[in-house]
């Protein structure tokens, strides 16, 4: 771990602890105080993220560090008289650096070993006595000394003393506009709290620093070098429930300068507390991965490009992002135990393609059940819920946790999952302009707006910012052509010295639900088009159940672990089979190609008639034989033709010179597709009697090449699904079919029973068949010798 992580980490942990001494005491109506009941609980999600720089005038992304610390801290008032004691649970508590882990508690090993986590989940006593005075003691006292020794005493006595807080305000006037100055709030010098709202529910104070407040701290000794800290800037929200004095959400937003190790640091830091109750549940919003994904815009300073199509033909070839139907209706559902992470992993495989919107999921309830049904106490906290792209471009949900507590869960006795979701379908967008000029410019839609701001001095720049929701927002349309402009999404401070993730944090404390986004446009252009996208007001309830990704690999009674199609590559179209224009091409070039319908080149008979080359015959065969992973250059986006190469029968060679080649195309008549019911048990779709599908018994060494572009089968969609190979495994990585294909023969698919179990519920089953009188194609063609 490098020595700026370490710097950033004591800084983290160091808030992270300080949080726990931000209570502020409430008694309605006339002044806040605290005095909660012995036994009463709550428990919070707090969220530190720090960006650290070494200049900030020529910053950049590589020269930028960021570490993001995240935890559920329980709080338990053990006694309120002569002092109020409050018991600090570290429940939860993950660190990282940009994507990288380096250390969690729902992991072993790493920084949490030994005497570290011993300390850490006995947990710490807060103390507040009558007069103010506040500290903070370690429960395993044994483990903190043995820790300060190690560490040397005098950092043992510094981190101790920036664990505890100074004194919070006894009293806090209980009236708008009322403020108070304090120093050591939050481990930070001179803050003024200022009263701004009082509702019924609850008291809004806005945090700022005092002008005339100090702005250093208690220099810090790291690795034999003193920190020195000052703050530049300090800005933050609090609701307080005014009924309890309860934090119900605060954040905080600082910027520090560091001097020490030779070089001076800049150090942006945002906070965030929240009451949660139930870490479990929730949509993407309520989840660790929401905040890691907010906070990193600030860790990226020249932010991430936007492809805005620059042609109508670019704009065209993106496809419009419609919103998905139905797709809970039918969807598979697995678990799996991440090992690396000690994760529990939940996957909807919602069986629609990339195109397709989805709505908002939340998890609303989850029961773990082992192997005889029985419910397990487990409690989680959730990780992550989103979109994973499977095979072929499919549309997958996956909902992450992760164990709360510092002892092994047990994720291994977990036999099934049911899970309670609530969807919210996604709306038709709406398409509009944002004209870019000299004058600022806005469009709104209720609650939701963009605005083009010209940058000053820097003609053909501006600023976008967008304030939106998280079910209504403003986004860039991507099917609009945005000829000669170009895009980034950044987060740079804008109005009031804020980013937009620093705003979104902030405003969040009002307003749970509301983002804020900019990007940096530039170039020669008069309008920015924009999409509305929109959630429903109408919710549907599913309860989902979810069974072992494991289990469904090995058991083919059960359905398949998720949906998985042929590659478009290498799937037979829908186009009609037509033979009138077909021509063998490249000459010229010293090669023989020939463009057919997709299933023709397995279903009719293509041969070439020319003399041996090195004792090696000269046949056709398709061109991505020759490289598994070649794509035709006719490819055509349905499908609907493959590439055929003359070569040798050991594909080395497909340049030939000074030979004379006839080849020869013979089809028993008319071909086309014909479409049959699938062959299966009705309880198990995905079963397939291959001999009845057929019409005749198959030989177990056909290549399956060969036999799965003759034939294909349909799920309902209409799409071909991928057969599944006899001994395949959760453990083994996923093959491309284009690779696959040319790899196995029907033997690795036919279990013994006759029957190939597909990726998925098959419905019908496509063959070639002919009618009329025989087809017969021929050409003729030389290929010249080598000039001399």
């Amino acid at each position: 771990m490098s020595t700026r992580t370490i710097v950033l980490s004591v800084l983290s942990v160091a808030v992270l602890i300080g949080v726990g001494t931000t209570i502020v005491e409430l008694s309605a109506p006339d002044e806040i105080r605290f005095s909660p009941a012995v036994g009463e609980q709550r428990d919070y999600r707090i969220d530190v993220s720090a960006v650290m720089r070494e200049d900030d005038s020529q910053s950049s992304s590589s020269d930028t560090q960021a570490v993001t610390m995240q935890s559920i801290m329980r709080y338990r008032v053990d006694s309120a008289r002569p002092s109020l004691t409050v018991h600090l649970d570290p429940r939860f508590i993950r660190a990282r650096e940009g994507r990288q882990t380096f250390f969690s508690s729902a992991r072993s090993g790493g920084l949490f070993r030994g005497p570290v986590r011993d300390l850490i989940t006995g947990g710490f006593d807060l103390t507040m006595e009558p007069d103010g005075e506040t500290r903070l003691t370690a429960t395993n006292r044994a483990a903190w000394n043995l820790i300060t020794k190690q560490l040397t005493g005098a950092l043992g006595r510094q981190l101790e003393q920036h664990m505890l807080a100074p004194s919070v305000p006894l009293s806090l006037p209980a009236r708008e506009g009322a403020q108070v100055t304090l120093d050591g709030f939050q481990g930070m010098p001179g803050l003024r709290l200022t009263v701004a709202d009082i509702d019924e529910d609850g008291v809004f104070v806005d945090i700022t620093r005092a002008e005339d407040g100090s702005t250093r701290v208690d220099p810090l000794r790291i690795m034999g070098h003193n920190l020195f800290i000052q703050f530049t800037n300090v800005s933050g929200r609090m609701r307080l429930e005014r009924d309890s004095g309860w934090i119900q959400s605060l954040t905080l937003i600082s910027d520090q300068r560091i001097d020490g190790f030779g070089t001076a640091l800049n150090v942006h830091t945002q906070l965030a507390m929240n009451a949660d109750d139930d870490p479990t549940t929730g949509a993407w919003a309520d989840s660790l991965e929401w905040f890691t994904w907010t906070s990193g815009l600030a860790g990226v300073s020249d932010g991430y490009s936007l492809f805005l199509p620059q042609t109508d033909g670019e704009a065209t070839d993106l496809p419009l992002i419609e919103p998905a139907e139905a797709p809970l209706a039918d969807a598979g559902t697995t678990f799996r135990i991440d090992g690396k992470d000690n994760a529990l992993a939940l996957t909807i495989d919602h069986g629609i393609n990339g195109d397709g919107k989805l709505g908002q999921l939340t998890l609303q309830e989850l029961t773990l059940r082992d192997a005889d049904g029985q419910a397990l106490t487990i409690p989680l906290v959730l990780e992550s819920i989103g979109i994973d792209y499977g095979d072929d471009d499919r549309q997958n949900t996956v909902i992450r946790l992760l164990p709360l507590g510092w002892a092994d869960p047990g994720l291994e006795r977990i036999a099934s999952v049911d899970a309670t979701v609530i969807y919210r379908p996604a709306e038709e967008p709406t398409h509009t302009q944002l004209s870019l000029a000299d004058e600022p410019t806005e469009i709104r839609d209720g609650s939701v707006s963009a605005r083009a701001v010209p940058v000053d001095g820097q003609p053909g720049h501006w600023r976008i910012l967008f304030a939106g929701k998280d079910n209504r927002y403003y986004t860039y349309d991507r099917t609009r052509n945005y000829a000669g402009l170009s895009g980034r999404l950044i987060d740079q401070a804008v109005d009031g010295g804020l980013s937009a993730s620093d705003r979104t944090l902030m405003q969040r404390v009002d307003e749970p639900d509301r983002w804020f986004q900019q990007y940096a446009v530039e170039g020669d252009g008069d309008t920015f088009g924009l999409a509305l996208f929109t959630e429903s007001t109408e919710s549907s309830r599913h309860i989902l159940h979810f069974t072992s990704r494991a289990l469904r690999f090995s058991n083919r009674d059960m359905p398949p672990p998720e949906t998985r199609y042929l590659d478009r590559s290498t799937t037979p179209g829908k186009a009609p089979l037509n033979l009138d224009d077909l021509a063998v091409r490249d000459a010229d070039r010293n090669q023989l190609r020939l463009t057919l319908p997709r299933g023709i080149g397995s279903a009719c008979e293509l041969t070439a008639s020319a003399p041996p080359l090195e004792g090696h015959e000269l046949v056709w065969q398709p061109a991505f034989q020759r490289h598994p992973d070649f794509i035709s250059e006719t490819w055509t986006p349905d499908g609907e033709t493959t590439d055929w190469l003359l070569m040798t029968d050991d594909g080395v060679r497909v340049f030939f010179y000074g030979i004379e080649v006839d080849t020869r195309l013979s089809c028993p008549g008319q071909p086309a597709w014909h479409t049959e019911p699938a062959p299966t048990p009705p309880d198990r779709p995905w079963l397939v009697d291959i001999a009845a599908a057929v019409g005749d018994d198959v030989d177990p060494e056909t290549p399956a090449a060969l036999f799965f572009r003759g034939t294909r089968f349909l799920d309902a969609s209409g799409r071909p699904l991928r057969p599944m190979p006899l001994d395949a495994s959760p453990d083994a990585p996923s093959t491309p079919w284009s690779r696959e294909q040319m790899q196995t023969t029907l033997a690795d698919y036919l279990a013994d029973d006759g029957t190939i179990r597909f990726w998925g519920k098959v419905t019908a089953v496509e063959t070639i068949t002919f009618s009329g009188e025989p087809i017969e194609r021929t050409w003729h063609k030389r290929l010249e010798g080598l000039q001399e």
